[in-house]
């Protein structure tokens, strides 16, 4: 897959302005990986196309929803 200075710089901005994260090392590979799953799904060939990109971006999950969750009994007292 050829990435383009065009996409580069939607996925920079996608991920720092729009979702408001800073780069991290995993966002790459996990961007590349979910772009050909999609590609996979559609049937076509592994290709950099906005919406499979915006798709990859919109799967990052970084912040919790809630506070984390209680510790199990098995863990109380350790």
């Amino acid at each position: 897959m050829t990435l383009t200075d065009d996409v580069f710089d939607h996925i920079v901005h996608k991920v720092t302005v729009e979702k408001g994260l800073e780069l991290a090392a995993y966002q790459p590979k996990f961007i590349v990986d979910q772009v050909v799953a999609t590609c996979r799904f559609m049937g076509d060939a592994s290709h950099f196309e906005p919406r499979f990109v915006d798709y990859a971006i919109d799967n990052l999950r970084t912040k919790r929803q809630g506070p984390p969750a209680a510790a199990t009994s098995a863990n109380a007292g350790h």
